[in-house]
Order: structure tokens, then C-alpha cells, then sequence
């Protein structure tokens, strides 16, 4: 039955079983629950632990680390935190912001920002321990520089959408999201500007920048780096991915058949094709007319 079709349907996060930002939050919690048992279990009586002393030298991100050549470390130290509340923290904005970036993205999209936010902002930490030690100097760990991507994205993608925060977990602030980031770019620049300890400022700052940066210049554009790299080299222009192409094809043929028809054919012709193009690039890669298409046999469905 057409109804039963899943773009006949609001996307959901649901509808997929466990979604990357999910399993995120699971790897997350999984990390810490290991590096916690396993530090207890090899702390000897001189409170020294050979698996904290193996985390901190080879996993956590630090200047000597990074020159020593360990690089890993821009992705590792995302997933280590230092207590239970640094890891609830991060793994809320994971679960509120996360979610509903992974519905409007598309899964690979929606890690690529998580990621990357959390590559940029260790990167952006380190290029600041090298040019302030005695300010940045010390090691990195946490997930804060990728869920500060993903609140950057959210407050550019929702700007109006109306948030709560609980101050001191007790008083209701609500104001848009777009006024969270603003917030969020103020304290971490000031958090450089006039470092304080304790706090990685720097990453919270690249993330920010990292998630502004996808959203306008990235996701928006469908950029490939590596179709970039090929038309930098000179080598021709790769062809249109399946999804992309059968909408080209449908474009083509836009005045084929009425929705009002709402046939098999028009359906395996005009709507399909979009579908295909909302799983592989996110709902928010449609065309203007796809998307009316998409709205006018999901009306058509409702009135049946």
C-alpha cells in the first residue's frame, strides 16, 4: 500500500533501530565503564596505574604525543572522559542534538560532523599548546569539541528552535538555539582570549567553527573532497552517484504524469527516485520541486 511506504512517513531516527548517534553514545559509555574497571583493577599501591600511564602517553591528545607522531590521538581522545559528568554532558547534546542532525543529514554526513568537529577542535587545542604551553600545554580528552560541532550545526540548521537549559540543574533558561551558539562562541574565544585551567577552550572553539563551517560550506553543497581532489588533478568529473541520477531522470520528466493520478508507475517513476536521494545525502538535499512532490503524495496519501 502506498501508505506504507516510508517516505509517506516522517523520517525517524527510530524507524532505522539503532542510529549512529545512539551508538555513539553507547561506545561512549563503553569506553569509560573499560578504562575505569581497567584502571581500578592495575592501580598498585602507589596510586600509579599502568593503563592510565598507557591512556594518557598513547590515547589522550597532548603536544608530545602528537610530536612523536601519534595522530590517532585526534580520534581516541573523543571517546575518553574524565568523569561521569564530563561524559553525561557530552553524551546529552550527543542524544538531543545528535538524533535529529542524523534524520536531516543522513548517517555518514552526520558522523563526518561528530568526527570532525572533534579532529578540528583537537587540532585547533594543539596548534595553541604549541604557540601558549604554559596555557594549553596539557593533555586533551572528551567528545566536547564534536558535540559543540553538532550544537553549531543544530542552532544554524534550527535558528528559532526554542531550547531549555537548567541553570545550576534547577532554574529554566528557554531561548532560541541560535542564542546557544552565540553563547557557546562567546565563552570559548573569551576561554582563549584569557585562558583558564581545566578547560580546552581551543577544541571548543574549532568545534564550533567546524560545525558552522559544515553546514554552510560542506553539507549544503554535497562537497566531496576526493570529486575535489580529482578536478584539482585535472581528471574528469565523476558521473552522478544512482540516487542523484535517477533523480536527474525523473527532472526530465517532470510533466509526465499528475500526482492526482498517484499510480504504481507514477509512484516507481517520480517519488522512489527521492527516496533513494533523501536515504544516500538527507532530507535536506531535495530540490524545491522534488520536495513538492514528496509533500503533494504525502497530502494525497492523508486524504485517502
Amino acid at each position: 500500500m502506498i501508505h506504507d511506504r516510508s517516505y509517506m512517513q516522517e523520517p525517524s531516527w527510530r524507524s532505522r533501530g539503532v542510529s549512529v548517534a545512539v551508538a555513539l553514545i553507547l561506545i561512549n559509555a563503553a569506553v569509560y565503564l573499560l578504562e575505569g574497571t581497567a584502571t581500578y583493577w592495575t592501580t598498585d599501591a602507589s596510586g600509579r596505574s599502568a593503563v592510565g600511564e598507557f591512556v594518557g602517553k598513547y590515547l589522550a591528545l597532548g603536544p608530545a604525543g602528537i610530536g612523536h607522531g601519534f595522530l590517532w590521538q585526534l580520534v581516541t581522545y573523543q571517546f575518553l572522559h574524565q568523569g561521569f559528568f564530563h561524559l553525561a554532558f557530552n553524551m546529552l547534546a550527543v542524544w538531543f542534538f545528535g538524533r535529529h542532525l542524523e534524520d536531516l543529514m543522513g548517517p555518514r554526513q552526520f558522523l563526518k560532523l561528530y568526527l570532525g568537529g572533534g579532529v578540528i577542535g583537537g587540532l585547533l587545542q594543539i596548534t595553541l599548546s604549541a604557540a601558549a604551553p604554559l596555557h594549553f600545554g596539557s593533555s586533551v580528552v572528551g567528545a566536547s569539541a564534536a558535540t559543540f560541532a553538532l550544537t553549531a550545526a543544530f542552532a544554524l540548521i534550527e535558528p528559532h528552535r526554542m531550547i531549555t537549559l537548567f541553570l545550576f540543574f534547577v532554574f529554566p533558561l528557554t531561548f532560541r538555539a541560535i542564542w546557544l551558539l552565540r553563547m557557546a562562541l562567546f565563552i570559548s574565544i573569551a576561554g582563549v582570549l584569557i585562558p583558564s585551567g581545566g578547560v580546552a577552550h581551543g577544541a571548543h572553539l574549532g568545534g564550533l567553527l567546524f560545525g558552522m563551517a559544515f553546514v554552510k560550506w560542506i553539507w549544503a553543497s554535497e562537497f566531496s573532497f576526493t570529486a575535489w581532489l580529482k578536478k584539482f588533478q585535472g581528471e574528469p568529473k565523476p558521473q552522478a552517484r544512482s540516487p542523484q541520477a535517477a533523480v536527474a531522470r525523473v527532472s526530465k520528466t517532470a510533466g509526465a504524469a499528475p500526482v492526482s493520478e498517484m499510480t504504481p508507475d507514477y509512484i516507481s517513476r517520480e517519488v522512489d527516485p527521492i527516496l533513494d536521494k533523501i536515504s544516500a545525502h538527507g532530507i535536506q538535499s531535495l530540490t524545491d520541486r522534488e520536495k513538492r512532490i514528496l509533500e503533494a503524495a504525502r497530502s494525497k496519501m492523508a486524504k485517502k
